[in-house]
């Protein structure tokens, strides 16, 4: 995940994600973008999505207390992007 976000957080509440991911985020301004890796994000955070300007970041992020799977779905419409996160 890009560097700084409520999405690359570990376990020690350190930011560790990648300084040139959140670049190319800056430079080319995709409306959305998807991440994994950092599978403790959601409990350290509460959160699994965050934004860079517009650009909306996702890390699916594994319940990583309870060995759950998370996935997230994404609705794309014509005038929005809509998410949501579940346990399976």
């Amino acid at each position: 995940p890009p560097f700084g976000t409520k999405i690359d957080v570990c376990k020690t509440m350190e930011h560790v994600g990648s300084f040139g991911v959140k670049k190319f985020i800056e430079d080319n301004k995709p409306l959305l973008t998807l991440h994994g890796h950092i599978h403790e994000a959601f409990e350290m955070s509460s959160t699994y999505y965050d934004k860079i300007r517009n650009t909306i970041v996702i890390n699916s992020c594994n319940n990583y207390l309870s060995n759950k799977v998370a996935i997230v779905i994404i609705t794309i419409t014509n005038t929005k992007i809509m998410h949501k996160r579940i346990l399976i």
